[in-house]
């Protein structure tokens, strides 16, 4: 059994990653900050824990496209093997770190 978690903050990555401007970073309106575990077997999750920084459960449902389509897609992709991201193309987008154990 695996278990991975993903710690994201997507203004933190453009920042650290990408050098974006300050000026540019508060022209952001909402940034995304969670903790992403999928727990699984293998290649695929049996399931996930989606919290945001204060430890408040995180429904899926909630996310909105970008969230879902490059962030939560990222992380389900890596913890599945595929080397494809949404962004990047090379890592995770918005992921500042990735904790992997054996369970």
């Amino acid at each position: 059994m695996r278990k991975v978690t993903y710690h994201i903050d997507d203004i933190e990555y453009l920042r650290e990653k990408y050098s974006v401007p300050e000026e540019i970073i508060e022209s952001i309106d909402n940034g995304f900050v969670a903790i992403l575990t999928f727990i699984g077997e293998g290649m695929f999750p049996d399931k996930y824990i989606m919290t945001n920084k204060d430890g408040t459960p995180i429904n899926i449902d909630s996310l909105n496209g970008y969230q879902k389509g490059c962030i939560y897609n990222d992380c389900y992709s890596h913890f599945c093997g595929m080397k494809e991201y949404s962004i990047n193309k090379s890592e995770p987008w918005g992921v500042m770190k990735i904790e992997e154990t054996i369970l």
